[in-house]
């Protein structure tokens, strides 16, 4: 009797949830599913307060139910889609990373991840007024390519000068800094509207040094912090991995393979004969929830951004 009696609290007369009990009406749940004029006949009570008690209890502990439409429009104003400006590779991300999932850009070196990185922050930053972390580890971020970028788009002096205070960025060696980094922006994050992108470039450099006796803790542990960045703060967390082994296997191991929602992967592209095309890179669709697997496309890496790749010239 005594769950019965902590649950009514003083809802209900003592005397009253004694004739409950002798009824077999033990808990909560009991109470919400009986037949409240059986029960009320049975220990000769007035039905009514028993019908009251199940509606008061319905509605202070079930889910409220919402309209499809209105959750529909509750997710497109909390959602924001930051564009590469690259239509091929929005096309695989359906529009571009979106802010309370992980985007994982993965290749070889030299595949085009970093610059998928900039044209996001530069987006971000200008087409929605979002504010960006980028964590860096060896100075991956440059602020010359992101005027370069920002000059081809055509903005003014005064809107640079906004760019430059919406893009934050920490060069980090350690995986400890890195955790510190987060946790210390998460605090702030909580209290703005404005972060919405958090870029880290690259990750497998941060975790594939010392990681002490249990490197796989630690990695899980960073993995669970970014998902509750993106979940809890509505951002959009899109980082870099790199590959081994020739592009067959991740830097980061087969435990590593759950972490993102999405993974791209990019690499060099390459004619019939297995030579490289100069300047001509391949996204493809690894896992996502928008898009089928497999899914690719070709581009080029411009003054001015991402682009797509010309269609090959027939031989003739």
């Amino acid at each position: 009797m005594d769950n019965l009696v902590r649950a009514l609290g003083d809802t209900v007369p003592a005397q009253v949830i004694e004739k409950l009990y002798s009824v077999e009406v033990t808990n909560v749940e009991e109470v919400l599913t009986c037949d409240a004029e059986q029960v009320a006949e049975e220990v000769e009570i007035n039905p009514e307060p028993l019908t009251s008690l199940q509606q008061s209890l319905l509605e202070e502990h079930s889910v409220l139910p919402v309209r499809a439409d209105n959750l529909y429009q509750h997710l497109l104003s909390s959602t924001l889609i930051f564009s590469t400006g690259c239509s091929g590779i929005d096309a695989l991300l359906s529009g571009g990373a979106y802010t309370g999932e992980l985007l994982e850009l993965v290749g070889l070196s030299a595949t085009g991840k970093t610059q998928v990185c900039h044209c996001l922050a530069l987006r971000a930053a200008v087409e929605h007024g979002c504010e960006v972390l980028f964590i860096g580890s060896g100075g991956s971020f440059s602020a010359l390519r992101l005027l370069q970028l920002a000059t081809a788009i055509g903005i003014s002096d005064t809107q640079w000068q906004v760019l430059v205070q919406s893009v934050s960025v920490f060069d980090v060696f350690e995986v400890m800094d890195y955790l510190e980094a987060l946790l210390e922006n998460a605090e702030r994050w909580e209290s703005s509207t404005a972060a919405r992108l958090l870029i880290i470039d690259c990750i497998t450099a941060l975790l594939t040094g010392p990681l002490g006796e249990q490197p796989n803790r630690a990695k899980q542990q960073v993995a669970r912090l970014m998902k509750c960045l993106a979940s809890q703060y509505s951002m959009a967390v899109v980082y870099t991995n790199n590959m081994v082994m020739e592009g067959t296997e991740l830097a980061l191991g087969r435990t590593w393979r759950h972490v993102p929602n999405t993974r791209i992967k990019l690499d060099v592209d390459e004619d019939e004969d297995g030579q490289r095309i100069a300047d001509t890179y391949t996204a493809m669709v690894v896992t996502s929830p928008h898009q089928r697997p497999g899914v690719g496309t070709r581009f080029i890496i411009t003054d001015a951004g991402l682009r797509n790749a010309p269609l090959p010239t027939a031989v003739t």
